[in-house]
């Protein structure tokens, strides 16, 4: 074989190897929940409120959610919209400047996550064979869920106390932290930050003010 040849497979093999392991590394895109188990469902709802589909969220809502519930869904989609473009106009600031981490992120009022509901424990109601809890801690309030026809549902207002710490109004929480996120972004283009860091320190402040002012309610006779 001649050197040229050689070097001919040898470099086709090459590619072929880099072709193949990319193929490896590529990411697997995981299938969307669905609403035929009470998990698959509450996946799927909070999915929804992330991606701020406030209709297909209240598609699995129970039927007879009140009003005042479905306004308690788009006030937590107002809330979670608002930090993710806070987190992203933080990081456009400051990005030219500074190292900003890859997982930089702004705490803030958030749904569960798939892992966390994965891993709650599910547990039937003994007196409706349609209904179920997910319970993740003893702290927080159960996740609850519906089943309704051939699907199941998810019971907003209960998937919000799950996973505030005021639990019995879930509204004020999302409210207050609207409230927080457009205060600290017009701070933000106030120039009142010098950095990334400054914005989730002045966050975390509040977020930690919110958190102690429930507990100190809990202690005095609050839910």
């Amino acid at each position: 074989m001649s050197i040229r040849r050689f070097v001919g497979v040898v470099g086709l093999c090459l590619m072929f190897s880099i072709v193949a392991s990319r193929a490896d590394d590529a990411p697997t895109t995981k299938p969307e929940p669905t609403a035929d188990t009470a998990k698959g469902a509450v996946k799927l709802f909070c999915h929804r409120l992330l991606a701020g589909e406030a209709d297909k969220a209240l598609e699995l809502c129970p039927a007879d959610t009140s009003d005042e519930d479905k306004a308690l869904v788009k006030a937590a989609i107002e809330c979670y919209a608002a930090y993710e473009e806070l987190r992203k106009n933080t990081i456009t600031k400051f990005e030219a400047n500074e190292a900003i981490p890859d997982n930089f992120t702004l705490y803030g009022p958030k749904p569960p996550t798939d892992s966390y509901v994965d891993s709650a424990k599910e547990t039937a109601d003994a007196d409706d064979a349609n209904r179920v809890e997910l319970k993740m801690s003893t702290y927080y309030p159960p996740i609850v869920a519906v089943r309704q026809g051939d699907a199941w549902r998810v019971v907003p207002r209960e998937l919000f106390r799950s996973s505030s710490p005021n639990r019995d109004d879930p509204g004020d929480y999302f409210k207050t932290f609207i409230d927080h996120a457009k205060q600290l972004a017009q701070d933000l283009a106030d120039g009142k930050f010098q950095s990334a860091r400054e914005v989730q320190n002045e966050n975390n402040r509040r977020r930690s003010d919110y958190m102690r002012q429930q507990s100190e309610r809990r202690r005095k006779g609050g839910l």
